[in-house]
């Protein structure tokens, strides 16, 4: 009976488990790590179908144990077998490996009966990074600008690999946040276990002076390379120079005798020299200073930086870069004036043309002229009227000894009458008025000709007026003798006394003195007829003053008729020219 009862009970496992074969099937197996360091615990579960009654684990094909309907066993201690039955659908196997060792590693394997249906993890041991190689090893490291370099960074041996990141610290050694990833300028490759990863980079100037490094990660902790200075080099830029404070650009302009001086300065690293070339010399220095500049020093100023970039690992070059700017020494233009006609007002008619010559002093460079009408408005240049050729005027000017000359022929217009003219010398640094100018007086002709009689009959006039001067100067002669004949006279009254007290005291001198009073008597007769005649010529001045006067008096009325026929002239030529305007 205990015999048929086991044939019954087999025959049902068999049925059950051909069952099972037919429709079991492994869903998913996966580990908590794959990775696995060493002494840890692995716990692998193998999720199958809720009918699958006999689920096994293998190691490299090698048994270590199940779970079916009997339960779970296993070949070691070192596994645990557990299944949890809870799902309505699928059954958990847990696998469950203890104190993780190199022998430990391999392919596990759950799978059910059929061994068609079966799932595989493998399981390593986990070897951390122990350090990070960065080459090249210099601190730091010289690279010249914009060339490309390669830097390599190698871990340890390591499992799994490593993978390795790039970046520059951005000058800020303690702070990664800010950190710049260079990974995409690079690759990474794996042998025997050791990541080596090549960073492709072409650092620049403003790199300079950044650290660069590598960090390599394996699932652990990161593990940091050194971090190497870059030393950038790069080759000096173009020199910035100034002159008075100024930057310059092209053209430096200097009066003759003048101290110059320029200062240079470029940019490079290491810091570039300085070397000047220029008519006449060279200079090293960032500063050229020359003393009381000559006119043979205009030219040509050449200011080179060049410096020597010495990198870490390749052939040093010199780099050198210039600037060049032209020096202009100039001597100003001075002693402007207008040399012809010497008068400063000139009398022209209508279309009648005038050569003006204007000089000055040779200037570097030379002087042009430009010449202008002031519009009667002296001190006030916003209403000037430029001379130019379309205002029926021609120009020249020429370089004679030393001196340049400017010529106008200028034809006269009576719009232009009360006008100054004068001229401007011009050069490239500065511009100088003539010190004089030519007041232009423009009428017609037959004004002409009455401003002519005008000026004869005023020369008259003066003519007249210094006559009269001169008849006064005479009657001022003819008072002067007058007052010394009175003088006379008074001596003579003084003889006299004298006389009388000589005849008191000596009576016996008296017939003497009588006589001698007798010649002073006809003596005083004589200069009273003198004295007479004088009176009479007083008397004959004076009637020929008066006839001067009536003449002046007549040539003033004289002037007064040609004043008259002068305006009726002007409202003639004033009438003609509104006949012929209309």
């Amino acid at each position: 009976m205990v015999l048929k009862w086991n044939y019954i009970i087999y025959a049902c496992s068999v049925f059950y488990c051909m069952y099972a074969v037919l429709s079991s099937d492994i869903i998913s197996f996966e580990a908590n790590a794959t990775f696995v360091e060493n002494s840890s615990t692995v716990l692998l579960k193998c999720l199958s179908q809720k009918q699958a009654l006999d689920i096994r684990f293998y190691r490299n094909g090698s048994y270590l144990g199940s779970c079916n309907i009997f339960g779970c066993q296993t070949i070691s201690t070192d596994y645990i077998i557990i299944q949890n039955t809870s799902s309505d659908n699928y059954i958990e196997n847990y696998l469950t490996i203890k104190r993780f060792s190199e022998t430990m590693t391999g392919s596990y394997i759950c799978r059910s009966s059929d061994i068609r249906h079966y799932k595989m993890i493998n399981l390593t041991l986990a070897v951390p990074i122990t350090y990070v190689n960065l080459n090249p090893t210099n601190d730091p490291v010289s690279v010249i600008d914009n060339t490309s370099y390669q830097f390599e960074c190698e871990t340890s041996i390591c499992r799994p690999y490593a993978t390795v990141k790039w970046y520059k610290d951005n000058r800020t050694i303690d702070d990664i946040a800010d950190d710049i990833d260079l990974t995409h300028l690079s690759t990474s490759r794996v042998e025997n276990e050791v990541t080596r990863s090549v960073l492709q980079v072409q650092p620049t100037k403003v790199d300079h002076g950044m650290r660069l490094f590598c960090l390599a990660n394996n699932g652990g902790p990161d593990i940091y390379s050194s971090k190497q200075i870059l030393d950038v080099l790069y080759e000096p830029s173009i020199p910035k120079c100034q002159f008075n404070s100024s930057i310059v650009n092209e053209n430096i302009y200097i009066r003759e005798g003048q101290d110059l001086s320029i200062e240079c300065s470029a940019d490079g690293y290491p810091p570039p020299f300085l070397i000047w070339t220029y008519p006449g010399g060279t200079f090293s220095g960032p500063t050229l200073s020359l003393r009381k500049v000559a006119k043979d020093a205009s030219g040509n100023f050449t200011c080179s930086a060049q410096n020597t970039l010495k990198p870490t690992y390749g052939l040093e070059v010199t780099r050198a870069t210039s600037f060049t700017f032209v020096v202009n020494v100039y001597a100003p233009i001075d002693d402007v004036f207008i040399s012809s006609p010497k008068k400063n007002v000139v009398v022209l008619h209508d279309s009648e043309e005038l050569i003006v010559k204007c000089e000055c002093l040779d200037g570097i460079p030379k002087a042009t002229f430009e010449w202008s009408l002031d519009n009667a408005t002296n001190g006030n240049k916003t209403d000037d009227k430029l001379v130019a050729n379309d205002n029926g005027v021609s120009l020249d000017h020429q370089f004679q000894n030393g001196t340049t000359v400017g010529y106008i022929a200028y034809k006269a217009k009576p719009s232009e009458s009360g006008m100054r003219l004068y001229c401007v010398a011009r050069t490239a640094v500065n511009e100088l008025k003539a010190s004089n100018s030519v007041l232009l007086a423009i009428t017609a002709l037959a004004l002409v000709v009455f401003y002519m009689l005008e000026v004869i009959l005023a020369l008259a006039l003066v003519v007249f007026d210094m006559l009269e001067v001169i008849l006064a100067l005479a009657l001022v002669v003819f008072g002067m003798l007058e007052v010394i004949l009175a003088l006379a006279l008074v001596v003579f009254g003084m003889l006299e006394v004298i006389l009388a007290l000589a005849l008191v005291v000596f009576g016996m001198l008296e017939v003497i003195l009588v006589l001698a009073l007798v010649v002073f008597g006809m003596l005083e007769v004589i200069l009273v007829l003198a004295l007479v005649v004088f009176y009479m010529l007083e008397v004959i001045l004076v009637l020929a003053l008066v006839v001067f006067g009536m003449l002046e008096v007549i040539l003033a009325l004289a002037l007064v008729v040609f004043g008259m026929l002068e305006v009726i002239l002007v409202l003639a030529f004033v009438v003609f020219y509104m006949l012929e305007v209309i």
